[in-house]
């Protein structure tokens, strides 16, 4: 005697899955792969490392500006280090997320040393090292994660 067939055929697990969920669990996946993607360490090629150290002295002008701290007229670079560090430190203290605490203690310092490196690209009487562009290059790669707690800590508290 064969058996009865199973209520809803072979595909009933199909209506029985939470749709709503598997949805937003594949779009949370796409964001992620798409940050992900946006984040990926991108090398541009730079003549020298001068050049490396005035291209990410730009990516922290940007990263500035994003996080509502933009370079004010007639200001140094030394100037807007410590008040961006200074102001990404408090940022820090007042995190909820203790990567951001860390990030607004750490932050600081790597700022004022790409300051100090645009300084010695911008007004040093030889040229810039390898050792600098090494240098300033590694300490991005350190800062931009910092930069993302802190911008992402900024987000969640809200404007204001």
């Amino acid at each position: 005697m064969p058996l009865p067939p199973r209520a809803g055929g072979p595909r009933g697990w199909l209506r029985a899955l939470p749709w709503g969920l598997v949805g937003i669990v594949a779009l949370a996946a796409l964001l992620l792969a798409a940050i992900a993607w946006l984040w990926r360490p991108r090398e541009t090629a730079v003549a020298s490392p001068a050049a490396l150290v005035l291209d990410r002295y730009g990516r922290l002008l940007r990263w500035g500006e994003r996080m509502g701290h933009p370079l004010r007229s007639g200001q140094t670079a030394l100037e807007y280090s410590r008040d961006l560090g200074h102001d990404l430190g408090e940022r820090g203290q007042n995190a909820g997320w203790p990567q951001a605490r860390e990030a607004g203690s750490r932050a600081p310092a790597e700022i004022e040393h790409l300051a100090a490196a645009l300084n010695e690209a911008r007004y040093g009487r030889g040229p810039v090292g390898e050792r600098t562009g090494r240098w300033a290059r590694e300490a991005w790669s350190r800062l931009r994660r910092w930069l993302l707690w802190l911008w992402l800590a900024g987000r969640r508290r809200g404007p204001g």
